[in-house]
């Protein structure tokens, strides 16, 4: 009988199923084996600093240190490189201006970018990083299939997950399980077996672009975040977005989403670009801008991680590490 069965391979599950398979723990990863989901599409970027108030994350340099060694030892076990640490860089827009204590207040180290005049026009932030998420999915997928421990298959839990009454144990198809967690990222709002949750869904776009005259190595935040990424072909490339839409809860690409992205990477680059990718996809998120990890309240051996939003990479570690110390009763 398998511990765990794992309902979504994505940032959420994949991170969960390491963090048990570390403490001896038996799990099943379940996906549907979608191409284009919100974490295979996501820019996995780590930063202290984000969105329009600047705000970071409580105990972010705790946090930061623990993704940082978990995802080391994920790339040393696949032998598979996955995560990008340098510093990233933060523009300020015209009405925005550093708090001169938000170093201090966040534990968090920056230094200053200025201008040809000597005028601060952003900060650098140190701890900082990227995962390359998509290779992390496969890198995990491939682990887990050598397990055995994957299978592609198309699930209705209201419908395929039962209790079987005589060993307490949840069935999904026939598989046994001691406990169930669904990390299903924005599909998990349809379940029965967690309704009442904040959702907050939104709908991002990224582009991949070419972009003549710019080298810029670093990730760079203005309205926009903007990253090189560095083709199988070795061809330089760039990644940009996202756009927020609460509204069109949707995979589908637009010309909008698009034009904005682009009318901000002009404002960073000075340069034009020219799109040769656009994706879109739903990420989940919560009113609160917090992960929920917890139990159902119709029955305690069903578990979630949702709600991971922007800063996935960053909470992943700490979320399913949360949920491990739940499943062992602490």
């Amino acid at each position: 009988m398998i511990d765990v069965v794992i309902i979504g391979q994505g940032l959420a599950g994949s991170t969960l199923a390491w963090t048990l398979h570390r403490k001896g723990q038996s799990v099943m990863l379940i996906d549907r084996g979608e191409e284009q989901t919100a974490s295979r599409i996501a820019a996995g970027l780590i930063t202290p600093v984000i969105g329009r108030r600047m705000t970071s994350p409580p105990q972010y340099s705790a946090c930061f240190q623990y993704a940082i060694d978990f995802y080391r030892r994920v790339e040393f076990e696949t032998r598979t490189r996955l995560l990008d640490q340098k510093p990233s860089v933060r523009l300020f827009t015209q009405d925005e201006q550093w708090p001169k204590d938000h170093g201090e207040k966040q534990g968090v180290e920056y230094e200053p970018v200025r201008d040809s005049k000597g005028g601060q026009i952003g900060v650098e932030m140190q701890k900082a990083a990227r995962l390359r998420t998509a290779e992390y999915l496969n890198a995990t997928r491939i682990f887990f299939e050598g397990l055995n421990q994957y299978r592609e298959e198309e699930l209705d839990l209201d419908k395929d997950m039962v209790v079987d009454e005589r060993s307490g144990m949840m069935l999904l198809k026939g598989q046994g399980c001691r406990t169930v967690v669904l990390c299903q990222g924005y599909e998990a709002r349809q379940s029965k077996w967690f309704t009442g949750l904040p959702n907050a869904p939104v709908k991002g776009e990224i582009l991949r672009l070419k972009i003549p005259g710019y080298s810029e190595t670093r990730v760079v935040h203005k309205t926009v975040w903007i990253l090189q990424d560095t083709t199988e072909s070795s061809e330089t490339t760039y990644l940009a977005g996202a756009t927020y839409d609460r509204q069109n809860l949707d995979n589908k690409p637009t010309d909008s989403g698009a034009q904005e992205i682009l009318d901000a990477v002009r404002s960073i680059t000075h340069q034009d670009a020219t799109v040769t990718g656009h994706f879109a996809a739903v990420r989940a998120g919560m009113k609160r801008r917090r992960p929920v990890v917890g139990a159902s309240t119709l029955d305690n051996r069903v578990f979630i991680i949702n709600g991971l939003g922007s800063r996935g990479a960053l909470m992943a570690p700490v979320a399913a590490n949360a949920l491990s110390e739940l499943l062992a009763g602490r």
